[in-house]
């Protein structure tokens, strides 16, 4: 039986080939061959098949791409004569460069035991997360490098440099970019001897977070944003390729001292120049700066950060409210992609995570279909609860991973037709309402996430009309946050009648509920209505949670 098919990388770049590890179980006959097969929006563009061997590696050099990213979805066969053994499948993509599909991760486990220990980065890799942030990869928030290799950081947790070191190395191998933590205002010891760089209440007292972690006065002019951008190079220079910039949230604003007098500090005037002074300041680098509860997404969104980056929190509860955030985001800063931290509180104290595991999918499917990606796993299956990643849910083996591993590979396949940033939303003029450009039957349709209903969404691309279709029905609330413990009553037989004025070529249904994310081509019919408009209409045979179908059209 086929264990797995791997790729090599997180992500390819654009010129170099696609490279595949099949791992086949012990008992495999002689005679037996495994054919790999690869499809780019249901074409197949590429198979090979060899002899069985226990481990095989394939390879395919794609021709060049006209757009910044590219995605495949890919099949393994191990076949016995015309028997099929086993398959498997998992997915790939390549890009210009990481910022047009961050699917972003985490490690936070650095202790010296795990120096040689990669099955953390090699699950990642499984779940192509291609960007991964350290957290709390450093001695402190104001001087990261410890004086020895072995450290307790300000947590009392336990980390080595070594270690750090050699993941940020495994990361690299296996084609992802390792991000370093920093606080943008902690600080610890440099408080003490720099009490004139510190933030100050409105008694005239120091402001601290968690009552260690003094907040430090960001401003181009004090003495802590320098220190702050030395640090970063540091960080840089141990070997990451950039810098998560974290806040927390609060202060908005806060009192400084300069020149001895007291100035007010509007912080979300200042982010703005950081941002930019770090990216300067780290030619090449990325940078990815924390707006906490969308706060202050407006004053950062045109900065030079390579991505939008929101965590959310209350009030933020709803399905609807991730869509939102989302497409304000986009709206804000159209050049960039958005990633939402999203952390599942339901299961930091879940006995069985399996139980309630709707909870995630429900949440990843709204996330994914709006566009935005999704700061959820890292490390060997570890799923974020909480803003302190080190205390990440481990997910079992089982149904979960393995659903886990269909989203994954469902993104990272179709990434064109989910993330390319010159896809426009259509959903609220072509659909619902007095809009009858594209018309549905068969269940009960909202235009916006709402209990009981199938979510519609329109979007277009230059060949493409794609639409998403998230189920609600049969769910009890709508909060992203609460438990999910049944999944969404299965729709069948929706009915599609979609305006399309230009000569469609194919009509295709790829879900990651459905055979592992493969694209199926739809049967449809071609008419023209009472408006004389040209319209095309289909079924689509099934619907679990989240199903997306793609209407390519022939270009001029």
């Amino acid at each position: 039986m086929i264990r797995d098919i791997t790729p090599l990388k997180a992500q390819f770049s654009m010129n170099e080939p696609l490279a595949f590890e099949v791992h086949v179980e012990e008992g495999f006959s002689s005679d037996d061959t495994v054919k790999i097969r690869l499809f780019h929006l249901g074409r197949l563009c590429f198979e090979e098949e060899k002899a069985v061997q226990k481990t095989l590696l394939f390879q395919y050099a794609p021709k060049s791409c006209q757009g910044s990213m590219e995605g495949y979805w890919v099949q393994a066969i191990q076949k016995r004569g015309e028997t099929v053994v086993s398959r498997q499948t998992t997915a790939c993509d390549r890009a210009v460069n990481w910022r047009y599909a961050p699917r972003y991760g985490f490690l936070s486990d650095f202790e010296k035991e795990n120096l040689t220990d990669e099955r953390d980065v090699l699950q990642m890799n499984r779940y192509h997360l291609n960007v991964i942030q350290f957290y709390d990869w450093m001695y402190r928030h104001d001087d990261f490098f410890p004086p020895k290799s072995d450290f307790t950081d300000i947590m009392g947790k336990a980390s080595s440099m070594d270690t750090v070191k050699n993941k940020i190395g495994l990361a690299h191998r296996h084609g992802m970019k390792a991000f370093a933590y920093g606080a943008v205002y902690g600080a610890e010891k440099y408080r003490q001897e720099h009490p004139e760089s510190s933030l100050y209440d409105g008694h005239g007292e120091p402001m601290k977070f968690i009552d260690r972690i003094y907040f430090m006065d960001i401003s181009r002019g004090s003495e802590w944003h320098d220190h702050i951008l030395g640090e970063y190079k540091k960080a840089v220079e141990f070997g990451f390729d950039g810098i998560h910039m974290d806040q927390y949230g609060f202060p908005k604003e806060a009192y400084a001292k300069e020149n001895r007098k007291w100035r007010l500090r509007k912080l979300r005037e200042d982010f703005p120049a950081l941002i930019n002074d770090t990216k300067a300041a780290l030619p090449g680098c990325g940078a990815i700066f924390n707006a906490v509860n969308n706060w202050p997404a407006d004053s950062v969104a045109d900065t030079d950060q390579d991505c939008v980056y929101i965590e959310v929190w209350s009030p933020n509860d709803t399905y609807f409210d991730l869509t939102r955030l989302i497409a304000d985001a986009k709206k804000a800063a159209p050049d960039k992609q958005v990633i939402l931290a999203a952390y599942l509180l339901p299961f930091a104290d879940c006995d069985d995570p399996q139980n309630i595991m709707w909870t995630a999918f429900l949440t990843m499917a709204t996330i994914f279909s709006s566009g935005g990606f999704h700061l959820l796993l890292g490390e060997e299956n570890g799923l974020l609860t909480q803003a302190y990643y080190s205390d990440y849910c481990r997910l079992s083996s089982g149904e979960f991973v393995s659903r886990m591993l269909d989203y994954y590979d469902f993104i990272t396949a179709y990434g064109e037709l989910l993330f390319d940033l010159s896809l426009v939303d259509d959903t609220r003029t072509h659909t619902g309402g007095i809009n009858e450009d594209y018309l549905f039957a068969g269940a009960d349709f909202s235009t916006t996430p709402k209990a009981g209903c199938v979510w519609t969404q329109i979007k277009h691309m230059a060949a493409y009309r794609v639409i998403h279709l998230v189920n609600f029905t049969g769910i009890d609330h709508m909060d992203w946050n609460r438990a999910q413990e049944k999944s969404p009553d299965f729709v069948k037989g929706i009915q599609v009648d979609a305006l399309v004025a230009e000569d469609v070529e194919e009509v295709r249904l790829m879900s990651p509920d459905l055979k592992h994310g493969e694209s199926q081509a739809l049967n449809f019919t071609r008419s023209i209505r009472e408006n004389g408009c040209r319209a095309v209409q289909f079924s689509i045979p099934e619907l679990k949670v989240w199903d997306v179908i793609a209407i390519k059209v022939k270009l001029p």
